[in-house]
């Protein structure tokens, strides 16, 4: 092994640098006020709000709901308690996604290395770094779908084992990332029927029903739900027919393939080399993602952070196979690996402009914003919990801290009837999400003549205290 290690050294260097690359683009996204409140904002206040306000549902200013009443995410307990390990820090939160990326390289590797052979191993690591479904996730964080990485090749491992309880508690735990993901858990019971596991089937059949049941039927009886979801199947009763034709032409297709395509290759080799008959891992793969795939399909969501429901299972069905241990020459493996590289071509280029290149211009760390910032952050927690602050979306996870009340403009923030404090970010000439830079123009022009102090005035920053009415807002984003 020591040998193999040595003589793949480069591509070692080589994957390592892109892994944390991966960390360094989030970082610095933060340091340069481009991650934006929604959705980073959103989890990093339910995250310290747990412990602020000792509640299993805490309120959300930013979102203007409890965190349950939005998503259903308990491995939130989880991350709360990292976060708090860490002062509630908001770079933190980037490393905790990022772990979880780190912890699913290292299942995948667990499970090739039996193998003995480094290069098994090094074209796993590859496929999941240069895997597009997983990219646009990680670089729009954080979303507790991403951290459910580890979890799927553990749990198609086990099924093709028949491992009992490992099975049962990979299903129990994947159930606590995502509302979609019990339906995969119900629809995986299908193959334990068709390869009679009794036992498999009524375990996966009551953690994902009861997990439905919660989410789906108790949750909207016990918690104010805003109708989440429920325009996707607006229509379908009264017109099924159109409803799946007009699904189907608005779809983004380009999007979906985009993420899909690289696994097409890997997927016609095990068809062609592998048996596959009934217990064969392809089988629980297909099932598993249906209803996902189903869910977003009628959504139109593969992008970003969905993007992980194509990624993980089919990674886990290409990884698991014989597929990454062929012997001798064959085009299959260098075909594959340039589709990836393809395919992620685009992502890596975009971290490379901001972390080494200096080219993302919307993206830059400059030191006169960071002191501005760090003022910002101070004036803040002098003033105390009772005030409330408004600000533009790309300052919010620098100021949130657990038990400060802040808002954003015209998102899903609810209207106070005053502000004690407004913070405008000057630098975006295109705007803020979702404030126009004439909306921008127009609050500072409405809501200025309310200020008893400009704190700032520079090229980056509007900073105002005062007591600014929820009117001076509204107009100008009417």
């Amino acid at each position: 092994m020591i040998d193999q290690l040595k003589k793949w050294w480069p591509l070692t260097a080589t994957l390592a640098f892109f892994l944390l690359l991966i960390l360094k683009f989030n970082l610095d996204g933060l340091s340069g006020h481009c991650i934006h409140a929604q959705d980073f904002g959103i989890y990093q206040q339910g995250l310290y709000e747990f412990f602020e306000q000792k509640s299993w549902n805490p309120y959300r200013t930013i979102r203007d709901l409890p965190v349950f009443n939005d998503h259903v995410n308990p491995i939130l307990f989880v991350a709360s308690l990292f976060s708090a390990l860490f002062g509630h820090s908001p770079f933190a939160l980037v490393v905790w996604e990022w772990l979880s990326l780190l912890a699913g390289v290292a299942t995948f590797t667990f499970f090739l290395i039996r193998k003995q052979k480094i290069a098994s191993v090094l074209i796993g690591v590859y496929l999941v770094l240069f895997s597009k479904g997983l990219l646009t996730g990680l670089m729009f964080p954080i979303h507790p779908g991403i951290w459910s990485l580890p979890l799927w090749p553990i749990l198609f491992y086990n099924i093709r084992k028949e491992n009992f309880w490992p099975c049962v508690l990979t299903a129990f735990g994947l159930c606590l990332f995502r509302e979609s993901y019990p339906f995969a858990i119900v629809t995986l019971c299908a193959y334990f029927v068709f390869n009679r596991r009794w036992k498999h089937f009524w375990s996966f059949l009551f953690i994902g029903a009861g997990w439905i049941y919660i989410d789906f039927i108790l949750r909207p009886e016990v918690l104010e739900i805003r109708n989440y979801g429920g325009e996707i199947t607006a229509g379908l009763k009264q017109n099924p027919i159109g409803f799946f034709r007009d699904k189907l032409l608005v779809f983004n297709w380009k999007g979906f393939l985009k993420i899909f395509y690289p696994f097409i290759l890997p997927i016609i080799w095990i068809l062609k080399n592998e048996k596959i008959d009934r217990r064969h891992m392809l089988w629980p793969v297909l099932l598993a993602v249906t209803p996902l795939w189903g869910v977003h399909f009628l959504a139109n969501k593969f992008h970003f952070h969905y993007g992980i429901i194509v990624a993980a299972p089919l990674l886990s069905l290409v990884l698991l196979s014989g597929f990454p241990h062929q012997q001798g020459r064959s085009l299959w493996i260098p075909l594959t690996l340039v589709l990836f590289a393809l395919s992620s071509m685009g992502a890596y280029t975009k971290m490379l402009k901001r972390s080494f290149l200096s080219l993302d211009k919307s993206c830059k760390i400059h030191p006169q914003k960071t002191l501005e910032t760090q003022l910002i952050q101070q004036t803040l927690e002098k003033a105390g919990k009772s005030t409330k602050t408004i600000s533009t979306g790309n300052l919010v996870p620098l100021i949130l801290a657990p038990g400060r009340k802040i808002y954003q403009f015209k998102a899903f923030s609810a209207p106070q009837e005053y502000y004690d404090f407004i913070v405008l970010e000057q630098d975006h000439p295109n705007g803020i999400h979702p404030l126009s830079s004439n909306q921008i123009d127009r609050i500072r022009a409405g809501c200025q003549k309310y200020a008893d102090q400009t704190l700032i005035s520079s090229p980056f920053f509007l900073f105002l205290k005062g007591k600014f009415p929820y009117s001076c807002i509204r107009s100008a984003i009417d």
